[in-house]
């Protein structure tokens, strides 16, 4: 049977999502802490640049753009890993998969934290972006270990995990660049993903495909018509990129703007701001949790919302008060990682057969989003410095409350259609 032919039967699974290979009790909930742990472990690995731009910049001589532009490197790396890798969590051993994606984190941690030049440099986070698409392979997983009626908050414990290690990374990037060096941090993960795979071996039932191997390129096939089947993959993919986008323009180039005049901040505070963050991955259990109840639609609007008032903060008294900045960071998070958690929520739930893939296109326009947002970051830093980051920023929060706005509409037509059957 074919790939296609598979979807076309959505209430077939995949033997690795059968119930009864699930986890139970205490064993279910030790592997879903694992599976936060490392996500957050792995997913850090792009984001400890960020805090450290100025001083890559620096280390190796290169200009603060061309420092700036490795973020933006990272973030193609990782949606191409998403776009390539992911999907073969619905084909292969996820246990499997997972150990050698973090082996791959690994090896790139290593060149990172050694690299003699930022083209070296650039080669080591290359890999480590490819590989730490583990976390995206570990929420997938997560998802179909979990009973029905729990796995946006099944996944949303994932996700705060995943969370509050990349906001726990870039404050730790910064304080061991003060103590050791900028590359410190690299060495440090480099141990850390050891020790994650080699949990992962230990403690993570097998999962996924079982049987003869499916045609990947098959696979790959399949992934555009499930953007027809599904009209809110597309709009809660346009959510998630359009408020990524917004937040990685503030990322890419915050370091810029607080180590200058009026601010002047070293690259430890300018990590520890990063702490600020911890309310969006604290929230994203509940967040998830309100998903299961059905308030999904509203949680993204509130969300949207909380990201629209860091905006103002941004352009107006955070462009020269650091409380009011932190303030707005706050904000900041706490709307981009609640979009975030809603959107998984719901694509979680739409097919299980195809959970792996649905993954796949959602963190593809994630992530591209972030690409996209990182560019213009750098573009409107070079134009207009803050005041070109806070106009483009506006931009994209109009066009996100636009894609809210679609996802209301196809939600409520889905509505209709089941109440009409």
């Amino acid at each position: 049977m074919s790939v296609a032919q598979q979807h076309d039967r959505p209430h077939d699974q995949p033997q690795g999502d059968d119930p009864g290979t699930r986890p139970d009790g205490g064993a279910r909930r030790a592997t879903i802490w694992l599976f936060a742990g490392v996500a957050g472990a792995t997913a850090s690995t792009n984001y400890y640049n960020q805090p450290l731009v100025d001083s890559i910049a620096r280390g190796f001589g290169v200009s603060d753009s061309a420092a700036a532009t490795s973020v933006t490197v990272a973030q193609v790396c990782y949606s191409l890993g998403l776009l390539l890798i992911v999907p073969s969590g619905d084909l292969l051993r996820r246990r499997r998969l997972a150990t050698v994606l973090l082996a791959l984190v690994a090896l790139g941690l290593v060149a990172q934290g050694f690299a003699p030049t930022y083209p070296a440099f650039l080669a080591g986070l290359v890999l480590t972006a490819f590989g730490a698409v583990t976390s995206q392979v570990l929420v997938a997983f997560s998802a179909s270990l979990a009973p029905p009626g729990r796995r946006a908050g099944t996944v949303g414990t994932v996700m705060s995990g995943m969370l509050l290690g990349i906001l726990l990374g870039r404050s730790v990037a910064g304080l061991l660049s003060e103590l050791g060096g900028w590359q410190t941090v690299y060495r440090v993960a480099a141990v850390l993903a050891v020790l994650a795979l080699l949990g992962v071996r230990a403690l993570a039932p097998e999962g996924g495909h079982e049987g003869p191997t499916p045609r990947y390129l098959a696979v790959l096939r399949s992934m555009p018509p499930l953007l027809v089947r599904y009209p809110r993959l597309v709009s809660r993919t346009l959510m998630g990129g359009l408020t990524f986008a917004g937040a990685s323009a503030v990322f890419a180039t915050m370091s810029l703007h607080l180590s200058r005049d009026p601010f002047d901040l070293s690259d430890g505070v300018i990590g520890l701001i990063g702490l600020v963050g911890v309310a969006g991955a604290v929230a994203a259990t509940p967040v998830g949790r309100g998903v299961d109840r059905g308030w999904d639609r509203w949680l993204g609007l509130a969300t949207i919302s909380s990201l629209g008032l860091a905006w103002v903060l941004f352009s107006t008294w955070g462009a020269t008060s650091i409380v009011v900045f932190v303030v707005a960071m706050v904000l900041l998070d706490l709307g981009l990682q609640g979009t975030h958690v809603a959107n998984q929520g719901v694509i979680q739930s739409l097919d299980d057969a195809a959970r792996a893939r649905i993954t796949s296109l959602y963190m593809t326009g994630y992530f591209l989003g972030a690409t996209l947002g990182s560019a213009i970051g750098v573009a409107a830093w070079d134009a207009g410095g803050w005041t070109g980051i806070c106009v483009a920023g506006f931009v994209l929060l109009v066009l996100a409350y636009a894609a809210w706005g679609l996802d209301t509409v196809l939600a409520t037509r889905e509505r209709r259609a089941a109440s009409a059957h």
